[in-house]
């Protein structure tokens, strides 16, 4: 009898040790978090990752497209989006394409993923190349991104986290330089 509830005792005591660790212990998310950041005095888009940091994806600057969406307007909408994008899993490749007859970059989870309402991140003027915008936007022109362009006949896709892990590395690369400059030689 004693053994009985010794064995009952014993397996209550394993099980809340085993539930009390399982839900104490800090879960780890590997998704990335996205917000507009104004201290530069510019409204950017950045990510923020555990591999890599604090990331500066887009600056705003543009004041073409009235007050209604002025930089900071703009910026807020499109960190928003790309959070969205992030947290559905569709934030794997950044492409071209046309909504309502406007240039606009999407943010789309495959290769043949349409570039569509449902997956646009942002408008473009009507007199911009979607795809130079998204070349320049990424720093593709610098060689900065190494193999994280697919450029096809119809529709240029750049690989997200490729960008991310270029533009860490170039913003730690900014950063070691300056602070070299900064130090004293003797």
């Amino acid at each position: 009898m004693k053994t009985a509830s010794y064995l009952s005792w014993a397996g209550t005591f394993t099980l809340t040790i085993a539930t009390t660790l399982i839900t104490n212990t800090p879960v780890r998310s590997e998704a990335p978090i996205f917000r507009c950041d104004r201290s530069s005095g510019i409204p950017t888009t950045v990510v923020q990752s555990q591999r890599h940091g604090s990331v500066k994806i887009i600056e705003w600057k543009s004041t073409q497209f009235g007050d209604k969406f002025d930089p900071e307007t703009r910026c807020n909408l499109v960190s928003r989006k790309f959070e969205k994008f992030a947290k559905a899993g569709t934030l794997k490749y950044f492409t071209t394409g046309s909504v309502n007859r406007q240039p606009v970059i999407c943010a789309v989870a495959s290769q043949s993923s349409p570039c569509d309402s449902e997956s646009m991140l942002y408008t473009l003027r009507k007199d911009v190349s979607a795809r130079e915008t998204l070349k320049l936007l990424l720093d593709i022109k610098s060689g900065a991104t190494g193999n994280a362009l697919n450029e096809t006949e119809s529709r240029i896709y750049v690989d997200f986290d490729e960008i991310v892990r270029a533009k860490s590395q170039a913003s730690q690369a900014s950063q070691a330089s300056q602070a070299s400059q900064t130090q004293p030689l003797f």
